[in-house]
C-alpha cells in the first residue's frame, strides 16, 4: 500500500476487503488486516456491509467487533 500495491484487485470476484471479511470467522486476527485495508482507502460497498450484517446471525460477537471498530460497515 505504501509501495503502490493496489487494495482493489479482485480475485474470483472478491476484493481484498470481501476476502478478509469472509475469513474473519476462521481467523479473528484478520480484523487487523481489515483495519489496514480501510485506513488505506478500500472502497466500502454494499457487499461489504451485507457480509458484515450476515455475522449478526452467524456470530454476533464478530458483528459487534466489526461495527464498533468500523461503523462505516453498518447498513
Amino acid at each position: 500500500m505504501k509501495n503502490g500495491v493496489s487494495i482493489s484487485t479482485e480475485y474470483k470476484g472478491l476484493d481484498p476487503l470481501d476476502q478478509a471479511l469472509s475469513q474473519i470467522q476462521f481467523q479473528p486476527s484478520i480484523i487487523d488486516i481489515i483495519d489496514i485495508l480501510i485506513r488505506y482507502g478500500a472502497k466500502i460497498s454494499f457487499s461489504h456491509r451485507e457480509r458484515t450484517l450476515s455475522y449478526l446471525q452467524i456470530d454476533p460477537y464478530i458483528y459487534n467487533e466489526l461495527v464498533s471498530k468500523f461503523p462505516q460497515l453498518v447498513i
